[in-house]
C-alpha cells in the first residue's frame, strides 16, 4: 500500500531550505507534501482529515487528524511527528543505485528520502489502517509532518504558535524519526543529542599566490584552521576537550546501556573502511558514546579545490563545516550543585559559580532567539549570574536584533543613567541586569522579567518580580519567565498555571499566557525551598497602582 508512495517520494529532490534556499521556486517540497496529502486522504479510515497550513517565508506543514473512536475510554491526544524535507544527496552511491532514481532490492529500498524521514507520512498511514483494522476504542490521533527539520526545524515553532489549542494536549508523542537496535523488539528512544553547526573561516591572502614565492612566508590557512579545532578536540583520539560538554551520566543510563549492550550482543553496524575500527570494543561504551557523549565532526570544507584541480598555490582561505553533538549538559540539572553563601540578610548562590555554569554561548543565543520569536521587543529586564554574563547575554540579544545593553554595579553613574534613560523613551529594549535592579527601580515600561539566573532568596525573587508590577498605557501585566528542568512539575499552589509546558519557548505566546492567568491582584511568586532553584512557575502579575516616574534607589 505505502510502498509506491514511498517510491514516489524518493525520486523528488525535496531538499531542506538550509540546502536550497530557493525552495519555495523549485516547487519540489510543494510536490512532496501534495502528495503525502492525496495518499493519506486515499486511506479509509474513519473521520480522518489532512489540513496543510501554510505562513508567509515558511516551508509548509501537514496536520493529520483521526478523532477518539466511539466509547473511547481515554480522551487523551497521541501526537505522531515526523518531516518530509531531505539532506543533500552525499556521495557513495553504488554504480546501479543513485540519489533520485529509487531502486528495490528484495525488502529494501534505495533512494534519498526513503528513510529520515520521508517514509513517516506512510509509515504513519499504514499505522491508521493497521489500527482501524484491529479494532477496538483509541484517543485522537495527530500528526504533525513539517518540512524544515533536517535544517533544524526554523519553521516549527511558528507553526505551533499558529495551530495554538488544535493540538490539544498530547499525552504521548510518537517520534516517527528514530532507529532500533533489531526487528524483534520494541525499542524507545527517550532522548537524542542536540547539534551545534559552526563555520570555521580561515582568510590569510585576498587572493591565491604561487606556493614557491609565498610558502615559509605566509601561513597556511589550513594549517591555522587545524590549530584551532586542536583546542577543542584532541587529534590523536578525538576527544572533545571542552569540559562542559560532558555530563554527568545517571547510574540508570548507564544500567539500561548494559543491558541493551547484551541484548544486541553485537555493536552498532557501520561500513568501516580497510583496517578502520571504532574508538572501543565496549558495546555499552558505543552505545553511551553515541547518546551520551559530546562529538565534534568535520563535515564539510571550503577553499580546498578538487585534486585534480588544485595546483601550486598557497590558497587565500580556508573554511571548515563543524558539526558538535551536543548530549544533555549541565544546564539547570547541575544547578542545585552550586553551593550557598550566607550574606547580611539571606543566603544566596555562590554568584561566581552560578555564572560559570549559566554563562554559555549555545545557551545565551537560544535564550535570544526565545526572546525574539516570543516577545519581540517587549520592553524586559532579564536577571543574570555576574557582569560578565550579562554582558555576553546582551551581546547574544543584539545578535537577534533586539537592543539590550548591560548593567550592573561596575556600570559608571553617569553611563548607567544614560542607559536607563533610553530604556525609558523605548531607545533601548532589555536591560541584561547583574545584581542591581533587583529594588529601588521601578520602570511602568518593565513588562518582561526574566530569571536566567536562579535566586535562593524569595525576597530578592520578589523584588525582582516587582519590577513589572508597575502600571502603564496599554499594560495589564507583567510577565515572569523562569527556567527548569523539563521534567519539573509545577507545585499544587499554582494549579491556575497546571496547562503550561514547563519551558518557556512551549509556551505559545504572551497574549495566550496572559488569558490563562488568574484575576487577580496579588502578584504570584514561585515559593521554593531555601537552597534551591527556583522551581519555574511562569506567573502573570497583576500591575499594581501607577508610580512615579522611574527612579533608581
Amino acid at each position: 500500500m505505502a510502498v509506491p508512495a514511498t517510491d514516489a517520494h524518493s525520486a523528488v529532490p525535496a531538499l531542506s531550505p538550509a540546502f536550497d534556499p530557493d525552495w519555495a521556486d523549485a516547487g519540489h517540497i510543494d510536490t512532496v507534501l501534495v502528495a503525502a496529502s492525496n495518499w493519506l486522504e486515499s486511506l479509509s479510515v474513519p473521520g480522518l482529515t489532512v489540513h496543510r497550513r501554510d505562513l508567509p517565508g515558511r516551508t509548509p506543514l501537514l496536520l493529520v487528524d483521526v478523532p477518539a473512536t466511539d466509547g473511547a475510554t481515554n480522551d487523551g491526544t497521541v501526537l505522531a511527528y515526523g518531516h518530509l524535507d531531505k539532506q543533500p544527496e552525499m556521495v557513495g552511491w553504488d554504480d546501479d543505485l543513485g540519489p533520485w532514481t529509487p531502486v528495490r532490492k528484495g525488502d529494501r529500498l534505495y533512494g534519498r528520502g526513503g528513510a529520515d524521514d520521508g517514509y513517516s507520512v506512510y509509515a504513519l498511514g499504514t499505522a491508521l489502517v493497521a489500527l482501524d483494522r484491529a479494532g477496538g476504542q483509541h484517543g485522537r490521533i495527530v500528526g504533525v509532518i513539517e518540512c524544515s527539520e533536517e535544517s533544524g526545524s526554523p519553521d516549527l515553532p511558528a507553526h505551533l504558535d499558529a495551530l495554538g489549542d488544535e493540538l490539544g494536549s498530547p499525552e504521548l508523542v510518537v517520534c516517527l524519526d528514530s532507529g532500533c537496535g533489531d526487528y524483534e523488539r520494541l525499542w524507545v528512544t527517550t532522548s537524542l543529542r542536540g547539534l551545534v553547526s559552526v563555520d570555521l573561516r580561515v582568510d590569510v591572502l585576498t587572493e591565491g599566490v604561487h606556493s614557491g614565492a609565498a610558502g615559509g612566508i605566509v601561513p597556511s590557512s589550513f594549517r591555522i584552521a587545524r590549530t584551532l579545532l586542536d583546542r577543542i578536540e584532541a587529534s590523536g583520539d578525538g576527544r572533545l576537550l571542552i569540559d562542559e560538554l560532558f555530563p554527568d551520566i545517571p547510574e540508570e543510563r548507564r544500567g539500561q546501556a548494559t543491558q541493551s549492550a547484551e541484548t544486541l550482543g553485537r555493536p552498532p553496524a557501520f561500513p568501516w573502511a580497510g583496517g578502520t575500527h571504532p574508538a572501543t570494543d565496549d558495546v555499552a561504551e558505543q552505545l553511551l558514546n553515541r547518546t551520551w557523549g559530546p562529538a565534534l565532526e568535520v563535515i564539510g570544507a571550503d577553499g580546498l579545490p578538487p585534486l585534480a584541480d588544485a595546483g601550486n598555490v598557497a590558497r587565500p582561505t580556508t573554511t571548515l563545516g563543524l558539526s558538535i553533538r551536543i548530549p544533555p549538559g549541565p544546564g539547570v540539572r547541575t544547578i542545585a550543585k552550586v553551593p550557598l553563601r550566607r550574606g547580611e540578610v539571606d543566603v544566596e548562590f555562590d554568584q561566581e559559580l552560578l555564572a560559570e555554569l549559566l554563562d554559555q554561548l549555545p545557551f545565551n543565543m537560544a535564550i535570544a532567539d526565545l526572546y525574539k520569536s516570543r516577545f519581540r521587543k517587549a520592553p524586559g529586564v532579564l536577571y543574570t549570574a555576574g557582569v560578565q554574563h550579562a554582558k555576553n547575554v546582551a551581546a547574544a540579544f543584539r545578535e537577534f536584533g533586539i537592543n539590550a545593553k548591560a548593567v550592573s554595579g561596575e556600570t559608571p553613574k553617569r553611563e548607567l543613567a544614560e542607559t536607563l534613560a533610553a530604556f525609558e523613551r523605548g531607545e533601548v529594549d532589555v536591560l541584561c541586569n547583574a545584581q542591581l535592579l533587583a529594588e529601588g527601580w521601578n520602570s511602568p515600561r518593565a513588562t518582561i522579567c526574566m530569571h536566567l539566573a536562579p535566586t535562593a532568596s524569595k525576597r530578592i525573587y520578589q523584588q525582582r518580580v516587582g519590577r513589572v508590577t508597575r502600571r502603564a498605557p496599554g499594560k495589564e501585566a507583567g510577565l515572569v519567565i523562569d527556567f527548569v528542568h523539563p521534567r519539573g512539575r509545577i507545585p499544587p499552589q499554582y494549579t491556575p498555571f497546571s496547562s503550561l509546558k514547563p519551558w518557556g519557548w512551549l509556551l505559545s505566546s504572551p497574549d495566550a499566557f496572559a488569558s490563562g492567568c488568574p484575576s487577580s491582584s496579588e502578584s504570584t511568586f514561585c515559593d521554593h525551598a531555601p537552597g534551591t532553584p527556583n522551581v519555574g512557575v511562569f506567573g502573570t502579575v497583576r500591575c499594581r497602582a501607577p508610580s512615579p516616574a522611574a527612579s533608581v534607589g
